[in-house]
């Protein structure tokens, strides 16, 4: 069940517990599995935003959760393409971007979720800090720009359900709310601000 609400076919879910596939389908079978391969299984589909049940379901898990450091940000970019790809939604709103923090923790992941948010057909809205020329994500965003009184230090991500606070120090930390009521009051707020941002003149 797990597996299915994430879309996934047993080959990725493989991939992204780093276990083989035919431990996956093994499992799905009915076998008995180390604990540690287990936990690894279960740690990806939590770490996806589902939560196993008391009864053996499993359901979406809402409130709160937090990503760190270097792997912490891989994951939470984990988030945001399996939570678009699960979604109807494909529409992204970020603010208060300097695109060069994000390139810098991506690295080599980069050119990876770009190809694959193109062929989700993804669209994002960025907020740019005025007179910022740096558009690494064109291929699928629009740029804004908005006035150095209204940029903020720290970024936002509305994706899905979801929002997300980006804090950069010595390693980033990730804060995500899944809350439908606050990603919706966090969109209208975004809304106001992308009417009057100025297009960049590049």
């Amino acid at each position: 069940m797990a597996r299915a609400n994430l879309g996934w076919t047993q080959a990725e879910l493989a991939k992204q517990s780093k276990v083989a596939k035919d431990t996956v389908n093994n499992l799905e079978n009915g076998a008995t599995l180390q604990m540690e391969t287990l936990n690894k299984i279960v740690n990806t589909i939590e770490l996806h935003g589902l939560e196993f049940t008391e009864n053996n379901g499993v359901q979406d898990r809402q409130g709160f959760q937090v990503y760190e450091g270097k792997t912490g940000f891989l994951d939470f970019y984990e988030d945001v393409y399996h939570t678009l790809k699960a979604s109807e939604d494909r529409l992204v709103y970020v603010s208060n971007v300097d695109e060069r923090q994000f390139v810098a923790w991506q690295g080599d992941q980069l050119n990876e979720h770009i190809e694959r948010v193109k062929k989700l057909k993804a669209q994002y809205k960025i907020l740019i800090q005025h007179g910022d020329t740096y558009f690494p994500a064109e291929a699928y965003a629009e740029y804004r720009w908005i006035s150095p009184e209204a940029f903020q230090s720290i970024p936002t991500y509305l994706y899905g359900h979801k929002v997300a606070y980006i804090v950069f120090g010595h390693k980033p930390q990730i804060f995500i709310l899944n809350v439908e009521e606050i990603t919706d009051l966090h969109r209208r707020q975004f809304e106001a601000f992308w009417k009057s941002a100025e297009k960049p003149n590049v």
